[in-house]
């Protein structure tokens, strides 16, 4: 049986439209940042990402988008240990706490890099002969996509969930927004868990894109859907940039995040925590 992901940019026009081909089929799940807890100060240049300037550059990975997509969705990516002989554990609760003393708000930025045109057909900045201008030949030219606000205000500590299994957490009760379905490893010691950063969230954190914000179920004015007009809801537009990445910042000073599990049955702890991005028309 073929990968549908293969097929992502492949249609039969003799029988169906591309776009109504390509919205079939979603791309694999691709990680964009490593470790949410590596965060990096703000402002940065694409150069200290690229390079790995910075320790925690190492942690941003740079993610080609396949062709014909469109639009991205961004998830949670936590990696679990389970204590040898508890193929039962299970845990009621996952999520991050952050320590923010800057006056911006936390948030993992996405970033998209705007295709490159080759001579004769180029005619950026460069070639306009603007000064001082860097050309798009070294390290390209980079927008921001839309971010993740995981601070509910600016400064102090938030504890943000991010899955909440039991009936006392800080969503008060298990909603499809908070359910998970773990992947064990044959012998049960380690799990994998996927969360949507558009459906698991609460108070004020919403997801910032450049026609508007999301907040899921919490916010449903106009305002704050205005996204809906141009893409799926929870969903950010890739505006036709050919690669993506992540970072995870805040400001002059870069927060502080620690994961935080609670555990119903076994013993687990938390291993790595990253961003995944799925890829879809």
């Amino acid at each position: 049986m073929p990968d549908p992901a293969a097929t992502f940019s492949q249609f039969d026009p003799a029988t169906q439209p591309r776009h109504a081909m390509q919205s079939g089929w979603g791309s694999p799940l691709y990680i964009i940042h490593k470790d949410i807890t590596k965060t990096m100060e703000s402002p940065n240049t694409i150069n200290e990402v690229i390079d790995g300037n910075e320790t925690e550059a190492q942690y941003s990975v740079l993610v080609g988008v396949p062709s014909g997509a469109r639009y991205f969705v961004p998830y949670h990516v936590v990696n679990l240990s389970v204590s040898a002989g508890t193929s039962t554990a299970n845990f009621t609760y996952l999520g991050l706490t952050l320590t923010h003393g800057s006056l911006t708000k936390a948030r993992a930025v996405f970033y998209g890099r705007i295709r490159r045109a080759g001579s004769p057909y180029a005619y950026g900045p460069t070639d306009a002969g603007m000064t001082s201008a860097v050309s798009d030949a070294t390290y390209g030219y980079w927008q921001a996509l839309g971010a993740y606000v995981m601070t509910a205000s600016s400064g102090g500590t938030l504890n943000y969930c991010v899955i909440d299994h039991s009936s006392t957490g800080l969503l008060t009760s298990m909603a499809p927004s908070t359910m998970c379905l773990a992947t064990a490893s044959a012998d049960n010691l380690t799990r994998t868990v996927i969360g949507s950063m558009v459906h698991n969230v609460s108070n004020n954190n919403y997801l910032e894109t450049p026609t508007g914000r999301i907040q899921y179920p919490y916010d449903t004015t106009a305002a704050a859907m205005a996204i809906g007009a141009i893409a799926p809801e929870g969903a950010i537009p890739t505006y036709g940039c050919d690669t993506v990445t992540a970072l995870v910042t805040g400001g002059s000073a870069s927060p502080t995040i620690t994961t935080t599990i609670q555990v119903s049955s076994g013993t687990i702890a938390v291993s790595s925590w990253g961003i995944g991005v799925r890829f879809f028309a």
